[in-house]
């Protein structure tokens, strides 16, 4: 149903959010009003459905983190399964997830990329979030299979949804939405039991969806669906940051092309970059923190055999065009961070 400009302001306002001093908000309401979408929840998954090209079979849930997506997927396929197994490489939360299988008695291992996967249930991340890899394992031999895009959607890759077997997570960031947001895509034909009964909006997660979140989540899927026109200029950009950096010493470790690399500087750690170029107000990823802490590093890298990467990779991605000013300021942050960290090191 259309609406107008107008008429979405006055909804921002009921809910008490206020689009201004978002500099992409007003683009998101413009979208809206030309594609006619609605910001209820019913309205959010169809936008959700139609850019994903998700089957009208499938079922898409909604929920308050990615940590719960993933517990919930998982806990709700393990029916009947006497094995699980869980990709080493893969984020803090799928790890938890399937662990907590072994309440009810199931078999739970992690297992590298470089071993062979058999179990009644796999789960994995398709394209790790960290090393921005793509998983040579779709293909398992499993009853059941959870598998997290992870940084695919950022990446321009789209998953099949035609997998009978395969229950889908996408984590909200992926598409730009609050980091307090993740998704489910489950095929009809799935067995599923819920492990939170309820009678909300949704019986498959037992629990009624905030408006609010329903709204922010709205207002990044709009802010992806518009960043996704620009991917070859910021693919483009991206290469060109990354020339730039090579210069002062980088060396590239991610895969093919997007709008996002990984790169690393031999015998700098990564933690030792993102903390100085955040005190300089640059923002740059490294490793996954809910494990970096305890392990020392990046669990995607050490799953690959990289242990210098497991410690100096560093991520960065672009979700808009940028300047050659900014590039250019960007890569001086960079350059100043890394010698004053080599510096310290002499």
């Amino acid at each position: 149903m259309n609406r107008d400009v107008g008429e979405l302001e006055e909804q921002m306002s009921d809910i008490n959010l206020d689009s201004r001093g978002h500099p992409w908000a007003e683009r998101c309401m413009q979208d809206a009003v030309e594609q006619g979408a609605s910001f209820d929840l019913d309205g959010l998954k169809d936008l959700l459905r139609r850019h994903l090209d998700i089957p009208a079979s499938h079922r898409i849930i909604l929920t308050t983190s990615h940590e719960e997506a993933l517990s919930t997927a998982i806990s709700g396929v393990a029916s009947n399964c006497d094995s699980a197994l869980w990709d080493i490489g893969a984020p803090a939360a799928m790890r938890a997830a399937v662990k907590a299988l072994q309440r009810r008695d199931i078999s739970c291992s992690g297992f590298s990329r470089t071993e062979k996967s058999t179990a009644d249930l796999v789960a994995l991340q398709w394209w790790n979030e960290e090393t921005l890899h793509e998983h040579p394992k779709l293909v398992c031999a499993a009853k059941r299979m959870v598998i997290d895009t992870g940084a695919a959607l950022c990446l321009g890759h789209r998953p099949d949804w035609s997998r009978p077997d395969t229950i889908w997570t996408i984590p909200g960031w992926s598409l730009c939405g609050p980091v307090a947001s993740g998704w489910i895509i489950l095929p009809s034909e799935l067995g599923f039991t819920p492990s939170i009964h309820g009678t909300g909006q949704d019986p498959v997660r037992g629990g009624p969806v905030d408006p609010l979140l329903v709204w922010r989540v709205a207002g990044g899927l709009l802010h992806w669906i518009q960043a996704a026109d620009t991917y070859d200029r910021r693919t483009t950009t991206v290469q060109k940051f990354t020339e730039r950096l090579e210069t002062i010493g980088a060396q590239r470790l991610s895969e093919g092309d997007g709008p996002g690399v990984v790169l690393h500087w031999p015998g700098i750690a990564a933690i030792g970059i993102a903390r100085t170029c955040e005190a300089r107000g640059l923002h740059i990823a490294a490793a996954d923190a809910c494990l970096a802490a305890k392990t020392g590093g990046s669990v995607g890298w050490t799953d690959l055999g990289q242990v210098e990467a497991a410690h100096g990779a560093v991520l960065i991605t672009i979700d808009t065009d940028l300047t050659s000013e900014t590039i250019d300021q960007a890569a001086s942050t960079l350059k100043a961070a890394v010698d004053k960290l080599r510096q310290l090191r002499s």
